[in-house]
Parts: structure tokens; sequence; C-alpha cells
């Protein structure tokens, strides 16, 4: 088996560019890809306290416009916008930017109608509900992209069937077992029938839960994988890790301080996990899967809350991993979890095919003592040579903090989301 040693990277970046946000805006979530069809892609922020989406254009390859902000929710409501996914939903060749809402309990359409300009619809999620997290995938199978929520305090999954032109009539309600706290939707197919099923971490039951598509975009059969009494999922990914083209569950249970692999025995069924400690305490917040040493063997990174550091699992091949390796994230950082889209128009953007690369990240600052608060975009510029190729991963989310990987030639770069600071790791082959 060849690999290559982590411990000849290097840790390098540039000083970062600052984007203004806005006072109290509390950047809680941020996004990359190409909005306007210019081939350059810009930069979408859920800002929580200001209620609206803000768009930062891509103007020159480096250089980003002053924000411009829609509404993400219902009018005059206090939106609180917390996760953001991007996706055509209205088949106009325009990516729309689907927003969950917690702050007034709606998932919000921003219909893109171009040059800049977006229209925002809400739909209902119900009372209380508090939408954490939203997934666009076309779950039956009518070629339209549906939005699927995960509604954390309603112990419900949300399904909106797309009717056409972007209508989501009604929300298909999936109740979960009470107090399980449903957490950020995965949707793959996990059980070979071609149906894309929704994968759930549930903090509250100490399990994975999964309900199976029955074809026709309703859902049936809710299945629960334990990770370990009082373990307290955050988070799941879903990959193929032992290279038998079958996807995986990795869980990274906060409570237990470990990564939990659930390999897929075929037909919806999963093996007892197997458990690699990420240290006494850590609490691992987030986790996905991803190669990060170039072998071929996709690789777990943990996000440690409570250690301040990113943890490596490499891959031996067959789903079992080496032990973790650490690379801390510097002190008061607590990482945790993000997600970020790659759309088709973001692969074939300049800004992955000039020679210098672009790194975005949601940051802000808040001193409890005399409550002041500011906010604003850090963007991170990185010299890479020759082609690029890139592998992109998602993970799950959690407000004001984000982990992130991809793949440029023989550079990876981990991108870490935190609450007061943050940290670019380069790995440099």
């Amino acid at each position: 088996m060849s690999s290559i040693s982590m411990e000849q990277c290097q840790v390098e970046f540039e000083t970062p560019k600052k984007y203004s946000t806005g006072s109290y805006s509390l950047p809680v979530f941020v996004s990359l890809i190409d909005i306007n069809d210019d081939n350059r892609s810009d930069i979408i922020v859920a800002n929580q306290n200001a209620n609206k989406i803000g768009i930062f254009f891509n103007v020159q390859g480096n250089y980003f416009s002053e924000q411009v902000t829609h509404s993400s929710g219902y009018p005059g409501h206090e939106s609180g916008p917390q996760y953001i996914s991007v996706a055509d939903v209205n088949d106009d060749d325009k990516p729309d930017i689907i927003v969950a809402n917690k702050g007034d309990n709606s998932v919000g359409v921003l219909f893109n109608y171009g040059s800049g300009l977006f229209d925002t619809e809400a739909y209902e999620t119900g009372t209380e509900t508090y939408p954490s997290g939203v997934a666009v995938v076309d779950v039956n199978n009518d070629k339209k992209p549906d939005i699927i929520v995960t509604n954390q305090h309603g112990n419900t999954i949300g399904v909106f069937l797309n009717s056409g032109h972007g209508k989501f009539p009604s929300q298909h309600l999936y109740r979960v077992p009470h107090s399980f706290g449903v957490t950020y939707p995965q949707v793959v197919d996990v059980n070979g029938d071609t149906h894309p099923d929704i994968i759930v971490a549930n903090p509250g039951g100490a399990c994975v839960g999964i309900f199976f598509n029955f074809g026709n975009g309703t859902f049936v059969s809710w299945t629960t994988f334990s990770t370990g009494f009082d373990s307290q999922p955050n988070s799941v990914f879903v990959a193929d890790v032992n290279d038998d083209n079958k996807p995986d569950l990795i869980v990274g249970n906060f409570k237990a301080s470990n990564v939990g692999v659930l390999l897929n025995a075929g037909n919806g069924k999963f093996l007892n996990q197997t458990i690699y400690s990420t240290g006494l305490n850590s609490q691992p917040r987030s986790v996905f899967v991803v190669d990060i040493n170039c072998d071929n063997k996709p690789d777990i990174i943990v996000a440690n809350s409570n250690e301040e550091n990113i943890g490596i699992f490499l891959n031996f091949g067959n789903g079992i991993f080496q032990p973790q390796r650490t690379y801390a994230t510097g002190v008061l950082t607590k990482p945790c979890k993000g997600k970020f889209d790659f759309g088709p128009n973001q692969l074939a953007s300049n800004i992955w095919y000039k020679p210098k690369g672009q790194l975005i990240n949601g940051h802000y600052e808040n001193s409890y003592s005399n409550f002041s608060l500011w906010s604003n975009l850090l963007l991170y510029l990185q010299n890479n040579n020759g082609s690029i190729s890139i592998q992109a991963s998602e993970i799950g989310y959690m407000k004001n903090e984000a982990l992130m990987n991809f793949r440029k030639n023989n550079i990876s770069v981990i991108v870490v989301y935190y609450l007061h600071l943050l940290n670019v790791m380069m790995v440099l082959y």
C-alpha cells in the first residue's frame, strides 16, 4: 500500500481580505457558487440576526462587490436563516437559493431572475418546528428537485414535492420519536434501489435514522441504527469507505467522543458500528469523508469542538481506519460544522481555474463585556500551479461554524469555521 505521509504537509495561507456583512448581522452560514452565470463564483451568506441572505458578487476573480441583501422568509418576520442549499428548482437554468429559516418556521425559496434579482417565496414548516437544515434532491423521479427539511424542534422531517415551475404546494411530514431532535439531512440511496433515502442523526435517540424511499417520493419503514447509549450523535455522513459500492454511514458521536463507522451490509442493513476515539471529552460535532492523502481511499475528518483541533483518520483501504492524527485549530476556536454547496456551474467557474483560487469563510466576533458585535467575511487566496481537479464533500451544519475540504491538484485544504476565530490548513504534498 502506498500512501503519502501527512507529516510532509505544510500550512500556508495569505492574509485574508474582509467583506462586511453589516453590524450585528451574525453570519452563520456561507456558500460559494456562480449565482449570476458569469463564470465567477459568488459568495452567499445567511445573516441570522439581519434576517437576510447576503450575496457578494464576484467582479474580477479575487474581488467581490459590496453585499446585496434579500429577505429569506416571510416579509416583516424575523426569519433567522440557518442553512442554505442552492439548486435550480423552477427549471429556468438559473440557480435558486433555498433557506431553512429557524426564526419564522419556514423554508424560503429565493427565485433567481438573473442580473442579481431575486424574489422570495416562503413555505411554512409548522409552529415552533425550528427548521435547522435543508436538502434539495429529486426524490420522486420526476426530474424536478424537491425540498427536504429537518424540523428539529418538531421532531419531523418535511418533504415538499415540486409540482412544477418551483411550486411546492404542501409539506408532507414524517414523524420521528419524541425528543430525537433530527438534524441536517443527507439524501442518498443507501439500499441500492436507485431511490434516494433520507438519513439523519438523532442526538436525542442515540441513533442514526433512515426513512426509505418507496419510489414515488413517499417514505416508509423508519429504521434506526444504534450509535451507543447516550452517544448523542450530532452529524452523519454517507460514503462508501470500503470500496464495495455500497454507501456506509459515518457518525460523529458528540457525547461519547468518538466516530462510529457503520458498514453497509446490503438491502438497507448496516453492521454494528466500529468506533474510533476522538479523545477524552473531545465532543466531535462534525464528520465528513474525503480522500485527504491522495491514495484513492476516503478518509474521515472530524471537528473536535472541545479539544480545539481537527482529527484525521486515514483509511487503510478496507473501511478500517488508522488512529486519529490531530491538527490544532487555535485557542478558543471550538471547531464545529457546516456545509458547502458545489453546483455544476461552480465546477466550471474561474474561481477554480485561475492561478489563484479563493476560500471563503463566514466570521464574527462577539465581546460580551461591552456587547460589541462586528461581522465580516474573510477571503483567503491560495497559490496553485497547473490544472485543477476538485473532489468536494459536504457535511452537516451548526450555526456560526463550519468545516470544508476540497482537492486542488496536489493541495488539500481544510477550512474551519468557528465562533471567534478562523483557521485555514493547506496541506501540501
